[in-house]
């Protein structure tokens, strides 16, 4: 049975998305894992490093970012406690400093610029990840 231009057409189309899906996927693993170990090797014990809520967000110039929550040991290898963190594509991360009441005004700063950038890139999640 001969193919009309139209089903040619929406058979390229087909396979391309299939294609597309597949190396976004393999792009997701990748952004995943290479973000979570530049944030575990920004930490004092990367070994020691547990991640909850991952997810990616898309931003800007579909840009994706890896957020979530990160916990690790300190130097005196007591649990720092769960925190926000986020990777970019470029894999620099930012943590939450966890400034609080009695925070010093430097402190306080830190911690409106890491709210700040939080609710930009990570306020469009497109997946759950692990």
């Amino acid at each position: 049975m001969p193919t009309t231009p139209l089903q040619c057409t929406i058979l390229v189309a087909a396979a391309m998305a299939s294609a597309t899906a597949a190396a976004r996927t393999y792009n997701d693993y990748l952004v995943v894992s290479e973000a979570k170990q530049a944030a575990a090797d920004a930490l004092p014990d990367p070994k020691s490093v547990r991640f909850r809520g991952l997810f990616l967000s898309e931003h800007g110039d579909s840009k994706i970012t890896l957020c979530g929550e990160i916990n690790g040991k300190d130097r005196a290898g007591r649990s720092m406690g769960f925190r926000r963190f986020l990777v970019e594509d470029t894999l620099d991360s930012m943590f939450d400093p966890h400034a609080g009441p009695g925070a010093t005004p430097g402190e306080a700063m830190l911690q409106g610029i890491f709210d700040r950038v939080h609710k930009r890139v990570c306020s469009n999640k497109v997946k759950d990840v692990r």
